[in-house]
């Protein structure tokens, strides 16, 4: 589909004297869509043909639908419509309606129009899908924007200043750009939030996208040829060799253009040969053997030859083929489509699962406990193999369950005996333990706990913990100072200072049990805290990295540190970097609720210059017989950063202290250059090594 000025000069295509025409790729039959000869800038999506007319004086917007033979006119305000564009049944096109020039939307089902943009600036407007993009000139610079339908938001797309033409296929975004003088290509991916250069010093222009596919006009060397970038593959391709090859456009794997290399504009077309990309499905992917698999071919690329591994030693070249399985295991399959362009291969490791047929179930099971005090609630699981579809359960006491793993109260004293039947198709299998479930009698309990803490200042919280046997059911304790709980594990604050006894009351069916403890818990005045600190590093080359670590006495709330070097912390133990050379005075000062103190180390921090290193070594052996493996450790001071081994034998290492294996006889000169950001050094050993 294009514009058409034939038998008229390049000239009078704006001056009346252009229509629209179609070429059918099925039918190879050209149709002229218009007859007004005013029809310029055509757009298309499926059976509908949009295109700028001027029959009325204005420009305003067409379309013609192919699958009825009618046209309709879409704007009609008296302005200039151009550059239409469509997408399902929003068509969007560049209006100066308003002394401006903005963008504006039609919907074909709801007969609506919208105005998208009111900056006035807004032009070469392109949809996909609910994704409307345009170039727009806001404060002087020229960029690419976008608005979606979905959410009513409009985004920024580009920030060069100079883009224009863009172009807009699922969730990528090109565009022509002029930032370093020379027009490229760019393009942003919505879905990764990311730019990127398509095109390098190429003076493109007019880009256009379909899939992984970029298209574009490159008048490098002052001719004008279609070139084409693969987004999967990184690979660029020079389609046409003219002067004159300008607007291209692409859809599925043909691209099309206006060329000018007979002296006349005619419209041009090339189709691509893409790799084929492998991809299959298979239906069921499990199932018990033998069974038969279908295979489905869903490939893109047009492959026109198939090779299937089926991952048990059999193949076909059918595109969709059925296999059967009948073996038990679980398969890999491959799938290699090919075309004249290549091939490819998908792989699905163990995709299809295939077991052996139902058998005769075998009875099993366990269970959460198998003795405990009257009442025992058990839990029971089923372990049958075979895979059983009913269970039938006798716990021992005259009860019974079809549950798959039942929950049983025994109320009783005594040992049960449990047996468990399983059945599916095939047949059933019985299971039974003798005195597999033994109850005993409840025993009175033994009361016992335990404290976080026994001691500290007030106010002082305190976890208590149950440690009593016999199984109690209740908890009464009594906390020495009026409060009471009958949590199992409670926890108290102590707000006044003194010594409190406390004791546990514990109960269950059979009786109850106390125990108390005199003075246990010594809840005594807060002291004023005693500051102390240490830190990791108290010297070092700068920067210097230093943990401090706070040491204080009598529990503080509060730290602050000056570290000598005008900066501070809050922090119980924090960590501060040396940025500058020198002795630095470190003080700590904290708080409680009873007081302040502070200490302060002088010159506690030594802040070095970093030296260049200076190199040693020493190794675990010198001498011995071959083959000999030695262990070197650098003995280096000054801090190096790296090194360098050679040892005499043509191999060299990197490592810190490396282990290296001489194989012949010989004596070995062995060095190492150590290095800091400072400078170098080296140390050489002669004959350091001896094999014999």
């Amino acid at each position: 589909m294009w514009d058409d000025w034939r038998n008229k000069e390049l000239s009078q295509k704006y001056n009346g004297n252009t229509d629209i025409y179609m070429h059918n790729l099925s039918t190879h039959k050209e149709i002229q869509i218009t007859t007004s000869g005013s029809a310029v800038f055509p757009a298309i999506y499926g059976d509908r043909i949009l295109w700028s007319d001027n029959r009325s004086g204005n420009r305003d917007i067409y379309m013609y639908d192919l699958s009825t033979s009618k046209e309709f006119q879409i704007s009609a305000n008296g302005a200039d419509q151009t550059w239409p564009d469509i997408y399902g049944n929003n068509i969007v096109w560049q209006d100066d309606r308003n002394r401006g020039s903005d963008i504006y939307m039609y919907n074909l089902s709801t007969h609506t129009e919208n105005r998208i943009t009111a900056s006035g600036s807004a032009v070469f407007p392109a949809i996909y899908g609910d994704r409307i993009v345009w170039s727009g000139n806001r404060s002087g610079n020229w960029n690419i924007y976008m608005y979606n339908l979905s959410t009513s938001k409009e985004t920024q797309i580009s920030a060069s200043g100079s883009a224009a033409y863009p172009a807009i296929y699922g969730d990528r975004i090109v565009w022509s750009d002029y930032r370093d003088g020379s027009g490229d290509i760019y393009m942003y991916n919505l879905s990764t939030s990311k730019e990127t250069q398509v095109s390098k010093n190429e003076s493109a222009c007019n880009p256009a996208i379909y899939g992984d596919m970029v298209v574009w006009a490159n008048t490098l060397n002052g001719n004008s040829n279609i070139y084409m970038y693969n987004l999967s593959t990184h690979q660029e391709s020079h389609t046409t060799d003219g002067s004159y090859q300008y607007y291209p456009a692409i859809y599925g794997n043909r691209i099309v253009w206006t060329d000018g290399r007979s002296g006349n504009f005619d419209i041009y077309m090339a189709t691509l040969n893409y790799h084929p990309v492998a991809a299959f499905s298979a239906s069921p992917i499990s199932g018990t053997t033998p069974l038969n698999i279908t295979f489905t071919d869903i490939s893109t690329g047009t492959p026109t030859a198939w090779n299937w591994s089926f991952g048990d030693k059999t193949y076909s070249t059918i595109k969709n083929p059925v296999h059967r399985y009948s073996a038990a295991g679980n398969y890999t399959v491959a799938l290699t489509a090919t075309n004249g362009a290549g091939s490819n291969t998908t792989t699905k490791s163990a995709y299809i699962r295939m077991t052996e047929p139902a058998q005769k179930p075998v009875a099993s099971f366990s269970s959460n406990i198998t003795s405990g005090n009257v009442p025992l609630n058990v839990l029971f699981t089923d372990t049958s193999t075979g895979f059983p579809t009913s269970w039938n359960w006798n716990f021992g006491d005259g009860t019974y369950s079809t549950a798959r793993n039942p929950v049983h109260p025994y109320s009783k004293v005594g040992k049960y005996t449990v047996n468990l039947t399983v059945k599916n198709v095939v047949g059933s299998n019985t299971v039974t333990k003798s005195g597999y479930v033994v109850v005993n009698a409840l025993k009175a309990p033994i009361a016992a706990f335990l404290a976080s803490s026994t001691s500290g200042n007030v106010p002082l919280k305190v976890q208590f913990t149950d440690k009593s046997t016999g199984s109690p059911t209740s908890w009464k304790w009594s906390f020495g100072d009026g409060a009471y709980s009958t949590a199992r594990n409670p926890a108290h604050t102590y707000s006044k200072v003194g010594k409190y006894t406390v004791s546990l009351t514990v109960k269950n069916a059979a009786v109850s049990n106390a125990v108390t403890k005199s003075s246990y818990i010594n809840v005594v005045t807060l002291k004023a805290p005693v500051a102390a600190f240490s830190a990791s590093s108290t010297s070092g080359n700068v920067p210097l990295k230093v943990q401090f670590t706070d040491k204080s006495l009598n529990s503080p709330t509060s730290w602050k540190w000056s570290f000598g070097d005008g900066t501070y912390s809050t922090s119980k133990s924090p960590a501060h970097t040396y940025s500058k050379v020198g002795k630095y005075t470190v003080s700590l000062t904290l708080k409680n609720a009873a007081g302040s103190n502070a200490m302060t180390k002088s010159s506690y921090v030594n802040v070095v210059t970093l030296k260049p290193p200076i190199a040693a070594f020493s190794a675990s052996t010198v001498s011995g017989k071959v083959p000999l493996t030695v262990t070197f450790y650098d003995k280096s001071i000054g801090s190096p950063a790296s090194w360098k081994w050679s040892f005499g034998d043509g191999t060299y290492s990197t490592s810190k202290n490396p282990v290296h294996k001489y194989s012949k006889a010989g004596k070995y000169t062995v060095s190492l250059t150590a290095k800091n950001a400072k400078g170098s050094n080296s140390v050489t050993k002669s004959g350091y090594i001896i094999l014999k």
